[in-house]
């Protein structure tokens, strides 16, 4: 009887185990990635030198949303055209 439990604890342990190893792996991962992120730390420390840079970032964040916001006007249009076909086919 004692033969058939160590397999059913290894396989009982083996989960809560790897999952660990999971999320311990995941937030060493993110920890390496907030380092390189833009922070207060990365900014310049003059005045002027950080609302250069400021306004850089909220220029490539515009550029950015723009972007998304095309792409998203592009989905909806496509959308509608695969309703509309759709719609031409079940009247036929």
């Amino acid at each position: 009887m004692e033969l058939y439990a160590l397999p059913l604890l290894i396989m009982g342990l083996a989960c809560p185990i790897g999952m660990g190893l999971m999320m311990w792996l995941m937030n060493r991962e993110m920890r390496g990635k907030s380092e390189h992120s833009i922070s207060d730390t990365a900014l310049p420390t003059d005045a002027a030198a950080r609302l250069v840079a400021l306004h850089q970032h909220r220029h490539f964040l515009e550029v950015e949303m723009a972007e998304v916001n095309r792409l998203i006007e592009l989905e909806n249009q496509r959308s509608v055209a695969q309703l509309g076909a759709s719609d031409y086919e079940l009247s036929q």
